[in-house]
């Protein structure tokens, strides 16, 4: 009877081993399921339009900071669907949706100080690259041309 269990147990494993998913098809799922291209869309509409806003020295810090909280929470909802099953997309991602949110940050506490209004404007365009870079990865990893 025991060895009966050992015998059921270890064909169970190698079955399950057989029918395991390949890492394309891991990618290919987390892209669908995560809404990654919704997602891509979005965060670099916000991100052009926050710095489209940080460029309008006469918008109202009120404005500003409308702007600049949607980009923070498109982000944050983007950073939520990580990781991804691939390891080097999950990275650029991260730091693609990290540049972004202190982009959001910067943007939010710019008001009318130029400077703050250039690093903040520094921060998207840094974390466009990075998600232009992520979104290559991950056709990459699904096995598709970059």
């Amino acid at each position: 009877m025991t060895r009966r269990v050992v015998v059921v147990a270890l064909a169970a494993l190698l079955l399950a081993a057989c029918g395991s998913i390949s890492n394309t098809k891991k990618v290919t799922t987390w892209v669908e399921q995560s809404s990654f291209t919704s997602s891509k869309t979005t965060l670099l509409n916000d991100a052009k339009n926050a710095s489209n806003a940080l460029s309008n020295l006469s918008l109202s810090a009120n404005s500003l900071h409308t702007v600049c909280g949607v980009l923070l929470v498109d982000a944050e909802a983007a950073n939520s669907a990580l990781p991804t099953p691939d390891q080097q997309a999950t990275s650029l991602l991260s730091k693609a949706y990290n540049a972004m949110g202190d982009g959001a940050n910067t943007c939010y506490k710019a008001d009318s100080n130029t400077a703050v209004r250039s690093r903040a404007k520094a921060y998207l365009q840094q974390g466009a690259t990075d998600l232009a870079l992520g979104a290559v990865r991950l056709r990459v990893a699904e096995g598709k041309s970059p």
